[in-house]
């Protein structure tokens, strides 16, 4: 439901209309007082009767005025953060191309030097809320493993077929199908947790080629999959998986990639979070100047 708020009267300026109903006092009572169980909501016979602050004419052009001012400064401020943020995420990303892109070393098809294994189609009808949780595609987000959607099965689902499809934690899955085809992710759950069908598994027992090759996928994997595929598919199967090209130095110099794009990756990361944290206090400032605006301090 829409409300249109129009000016019955010189009295007002929507402008200051505006900033008042966005005002954290306003906002929190209107919740406050708001109806219904699943959706709330407020009528327009509520909106008419709702009292708000309306000083003077000139006091309120006054007020907007200040505020606009304020706040394109820090809409300023917001924008060269997010800036920063995309920046530094472009960064790391451009790095680690560029890290794998200089390698002067011989190429393998990734099914010669690692494992890889198809997941198992456990049936719907036996998800719950409890028991053994269940990968699946949706749950492989960029990087890690999105553990709050996981759905599970029973205990007595365990048997000698299905034991075999426990992803180990840091083991490395991708998503073979659906909307999140391509992305990778490693098991950074700490827990056991089954391989639902088109959940590909890369068993590595080698933690140096593991991180490796996890960085290489999590870097490179679109390009490849371009490459492999031409033209984007809603699925991929083994053997295209098998068969992506990948760079192999010695041991030692994989150790050193993978040291060098950690560090790099946890610097990002610690400057993703303190512009994070930035963005929401200038939020939490526009959300403070209002309450002082409507309070007369401003």
């Amino acid at each position: 439901m829409l409300a249109l708020f129009k000016p019955k009267s010189d009295l007002a300026t929507m402008q200051h209309l505006k900033y008042v109903l966005q005002s954290p006092r306003v906002l929190s009572k209107m919740l406050g007082e708001a109806k219904g169980a699943t959706q709330k909501f407020v009528g327009l016979t509520y909106l008419r009767k709702f009292r708000i602050p309306l000083p003077p004419k000139a006091e309120q052009e006054r007020i907007v005025a200040k505020l606009d001012a304020l706040f394109s400064r820090i809409d300023k401020a917001i924008a060269h953060l997010k800036h920063t943020h995309s920046q530094s995420k472009a960064l790391s990303k451009a790095s680690s191309n560029l890290c794998f892109d200089q390698l002067d070393s011989t190429k393998a098809e990734l099914g010669t030097i690692v494992d890889f294994k198809n997941g198992y189609a456990f049936k719907s009808k036996d998800f719950c809320d409890s028991g053994v949780p269940v990968l699946r595609i949706s749950n492989i987000q960029k990087g890690g493993i999105d553990y709050g959607r996981m759905t599970y099965v029973p205990d007595n689902t365990i048997n000698d077929k299905t034991e075999q499809f426990y992803v180990e934690p840091n083991e490395i899955v991708i998503a073979m199908s659906g909307a999140t085809t391509g992305k990778i992710a490693m098991n950074d759950t700490g827990k056991r947790l089954l391989q639902n069908q088109r959940v590909g598994r890369f068993i590595i027992k080698c933690e140096t080629l593991r991180n490796f090759v996890f960085l290489f996928l999590e870097t490179k994997v679109e390009e490849n999959l371009q490459q492999a595929l031409g033209a984007a598919q809603p699925n991929l199967s083994t053997k295209q998986i098998k068969e992506l090209q990948i760079p192999l130095p010695p041991l030692a110099e994989q150790q050193k990639i993978v040291a060098k794009l950690d560090a790099l990756s946890a610097k990002c990361r610690a400057l993703e979070t303190a512009t994070s944290q930035q963005l929401e206090r200038l939020e939490s400032l526009k959300a403070s100047l209002l309450d002082t605006a409507f309070k007369g301090k401003l």
